[in-house]
């Protein structure tokens, strides 16, 4: 893993020097990637030629005085996916700028303990944000509270198993169903905003796991 990572990186970096190669290599392997992952979320053929083509200039050239977007890649995950992010932010916000996209607000969720701060953000990170603090909110408190033991305090089921007095195998499926449920539930409100975009789970870790949303504002 950390060798395509490092591979990654020296990928960008020689696309930002102007390497020929190096440009139509990421080319090659990412542009018929993006397009599809655009085409799932969503996009038209249109939207998706465009947003993918321009992409490659902003990639290399950056645009509107922006540096280029690959010298904000830190291989924080493989390149065609933090592109891929890139894409889908930008696809995103031309929906919100053409009135398609719902203003993701307080009202988004009802009755809801969490109180949500109004920020200038990307609307990704906007989406992903607002639709896992719902399924948080609407997670049971004791499997919510298993959850933040494993995943913030670092115990194991083992540990938990021990302080409900439960087995194991119990302690998983609670665990497994409370996963199930807040998905299930995430994925929901992502097609209460906009029900053209048709994210799978998986689509939604993936993306999690590849943005670096401090540059797609």
């Amino acid at each position: 893993m950390r060798d395509d990572r490092a591979a990654d990186l020296d990928l960008a970096q020689r696309c930002l020097e102007g390497d020929g190669a190096a440009i139509g290599e990421l080319q090659s392997r990412a542009t018929l990637v993006l397009r599809y992952s655009l085409g799932r979320v969503g996009a038209s053929s249109a939207e998706a030629e465009e947003l993918v083509t321009n992409l490659w200039t902003e990639c290399v050239c950056g645009r509107d005085g922006h540096p280029a977007r690959l010298s904000h890649y830190r291989g924080q995950c493989p390149l065609v996916g933090w592109l891929k992010v890139v894409v889908m932010n930008q696809l995103f916000d031309r929906k919100r700028r053409e009135g398609r996209w719902q203003e993701l607000t307080e009202d988004l969720i009802e009755n809801r303990p969490i109180p949500l701060e109004r920020t200038v953000e990307a609307p990704l990170l906007q989406l992903m944000r607002q639709t896992v603090t719902t399924a948080l909110v609407q997670c049971p408190s004791e499997p919510l509270v298993m959850l933040q033991l494993i995943y913030l305090h670092g115990l194991t089921q083992r540990d938990l198993a021990k302080m409900w007095g439960w087995h194991e195998s119990k302690i998983s499926r609670v665990l497994g169903q409370a996963c199930d449920e807040m998905a299930a539930w995430t994925l929901e409100k992502v097609r209460e905003v906009d029900p053209s975009i048709t994210l799978t789970w998986e689509d939604f870790i993936e993306l999690c796991q590849c943005a670096d949303f401090s540059v797609f504002v």
